[in-house]
């Protein structure tokens, strides 16, 4: 048998002669927002089932990390049952705390299911035998215990044990590695009112303990500005809301382009519920099918039903072991998309079924009969949810009056109509799946004396890669001004920005002289334009920050660094960026942007974006 384990962050593996000393049908590693309904939903299959947490409550994000509500995701499952106990029990607890409830109320479900729940347990390896987990070595309150299960669920979150298997594993999106920013959620009290606040509190990678740990402890000490703004700090919650972990080759993958085409897999493990809920604010780093949604088509808050692959939740070539939460095979874009605290619930729900099933039916997880374990989730209600929409703009709180039906088969005429709008996004997406029969009709309407349709027209026919509007591109970018893209209820873009965005896929030669003043000179800094209180009220645009400034600059500096290595001008641009952004250039451009605060996540983004234009030029 082989026992691997992971030493300083990488995997080994040894043969070994071991002895179990507990069995189970099902071992649920991480009893955390999957993991809870995992280990329920499994025990309740009639498996005999076992719990590791690490930590000494369980829940994650929804107890201990502090994230109590909702943020899309689709209705149904187990998880209803313990909303109906928490708001039953939450007045029993300091200033109605939902957050302790509820993880008191999982566990007495879970106790009710007769799981044998342990807290304070890490696991230290696995066992493999003929390419099948078989079960994993832990240390459970200061005692190693050898556990042999049938079936395996990775619920960690970040892929602990995934880790551990032969499987191909990968972090962060594929321009620079980079994955999402973390939250420390914090409760604040003013005037005698709780309420929650929820920022990015920057960039981390979770698995160097080091660095992690000053990311965190930052981020905490930051907290401590509310008290100069009149809020006093109750409680930073324990668990830090890192929003992005590994990826693995799964027998399936999911990928943000399955989702925009409305692709679906022949087995559906559950529709998950969300936009592309990225965080941070680096758009301009970004890879060119993702900007064509969320930067050029502005749109950011389209909300997506998203079934997700069976085999999504299992590495490919590694029998006996499954996942559950946020570590899944998909790519980056897509994650963001599919972690959110109702889905991930509901996914646990029906990870356990699966289990449970597959422990009666004596076969791996691989080799379930579908059709059965469709009729279980659909009884328990966890499997495809409610919503009626494959996209539409909605609210995570269902305000009355925001839902709006989306259609990416729209007529031609229908295109051309919405081009010259201030909403053009439904449109121009819709010309980026089409088969580009319309470019013919768009190109008259780049001479449009409207100069919103020229514009309109010139990224329909950019997202289609036709570059004809490119003198309507440059002229956005010199008449830049503070006009945005509408549709969205946050995170609109700026119109200029999106030019630029555009201009990096055609520009050529002279276009880094158009951008360059935006990068380097200093008297661009000074337009009314990028003011604080000059800045439109968006999602990212806080009055800290100057943030149409950022944005412009990010999208400038990587367009101007594409474009020279096309032209043969790397070299020049190179050694402009190291001059002005040596040290003290740096230094001032970082004062301007973040105001002071350089450590903020504005700070760590407009560095990486020197970077990564620095790193194109190489």
């Amino acid at each position: 048998m082989i026992y691997s384990h992971l030493e300083n962050g990488e995997r080994r593996e040894k043969r070994v002669r071991v002895s179990f000393d507990l069995s189970a049908d099902v071992l649920v590693v991480g009893v955390g927002t999957a993991g809870t309904y995992a280990a329920l939903a499994a025990a309740e299959g009639g498996a005999q089932t076992v719990a590791l947490e690490r930590g000494s409550g369980i829940g994650g994000m929804f107890t201990v990390g502090g994230v109590t509500g909702f943020y899309y995701g689709e209705r149904g499952g187990s998880y209803e049952e313990t909303l109906t106990r928490t708001e039953q029990l939450s007045s029993a607890f300091l200033g109605g705390s939902k957050g302790w409830a509820s993880l008191t109320v999982m566990t007495e479900q879970l106790l009710e299911a007769g799981v044998k729940l342990n807290t304070g347990a890490t696991v230290l390896g696995i066992y493999i035998k003929k390419s099948t987990v078989v079960g994993v070595k832990a240390l459970i309150r200061g005692k190693v215990v050898n556990i042999e299960a049938k079936v395996i669920i990775d619920a960690s979150s970040d892929g602990h044990i995934v880790r551990m298997c032969p499987v191909k594993t990968s972090f962060g999106r594929p321009t620079d590695g980079r994955s999402a920013p973390f939250t420390c959620w914090t409760t604040v009290m003013k005037d005698g009112v709780l309420f929650e606040k929820n920022v990015d509190d920057g960039y981390t990678n979770q698995y160097e303990p080091w660095s992690f740990s000053d990311a965190v402890v930052s981020a905490h000490a930051s907290k401590l500005c509310f008290e100069a703004e009149g809020e006093h700090v109750v409680r930073i919650a324990a668990l830090p809301g890192v929003r992005e972990g590994i990826s693995f080759d799964g027998e399936q993958t999911l990928s943000y382009t399955d989702i925009l085409r409305s692709r679906d897999p022949e087995r559906v493990l559950f529709n998950a519920r969300s936009d592309l809920d990225k965080h941070g604010t680096d758009i301009a780093l970004d890879e060119d099918g993702y900007q064509n949604f969320w930067c050029i088509s502005n749109l950011a808050t389209v909300v997506a039903v998203i079934p997700v692959p069976l085999g999504a939740i299992m590495p490919r070539g590694v029998r006996g072991i499954v996942t559950a939460g946020r570590c899944l095979s998909v790519d980056s874009y897509a994650l963001g998309a599919v972690r959110m605290n109702r889905d991930m619930m509901r996914m646990g729900e029906c990870v356990g079924t699966l289990a449970a099933l597959a422990v009666r039916s004596g076969c791996d997880v691989r080799e379930v009969d579908y059709s059965e374990y469709v009729r279980l989730t659909d009884l328990r209600g966890c499997r495809l949810g409610t919503s009626p929409d494959r996209f539409a703009f909605d609210h995570p709180h269902s305000l009355a009056g925001v839902y709006r039906t989306i259609s990416f088969d729209m007529s031609d005429d229908e295109i051309i109509a919405a081009l010259g709008t201030r909403s053009p996004g439904v449109a121009i997406y819709s010309c980026y799946l089409s088969d580009g029969h319309i470019k013919p009709r768009l190109i008259p309407l780049l001479n449009s004396p409207d100069e919103g349709t020229a514009l309109g027209a010139a990224l329909a026919l950019g997202i289609m890669g036709d570059g004809s509007g490119i003198d309507v591109l440059r002229r956005a970018v010199e008449h830049r001004s503070l006009e945005i893209f509408e549709g969205c209820r946050r995170s609109n873009q700026f119109v200029s920005a999106v030019a630029i965005c555009m201009l990096a896929r055609f520009g050529q030669s002279q276009d880094i002289e158009l951008l360059s003043p935006i990068v380097f000179d200093e008297a661009e800094r000074s337009k009314d334009m990028y003011a604080p209180e000059k800045t439109p009220q968006l999602a990212h645009a806080r009055c800290d920050v100057r943030f149409a400034y950022f944005q412009h600059f990010t999208h400038a500096l990587v367009a101007m660094a594409k474009i020279a290595a096309r032209c043969g001008r790397k070299g020049e641009l190179l050694e402009r960026l190291n001059t002005v952004f040596d040290r003290d250039g740096t230094d001032e451009l970082l004062d301007f942007v973040t105001m002071g605060a350089k450590e903020s996540p504005f700070g760590e983004s407009l560095l990486s974006a020197i970077e990564y234009a620095k790193g194109i030029l190489q």
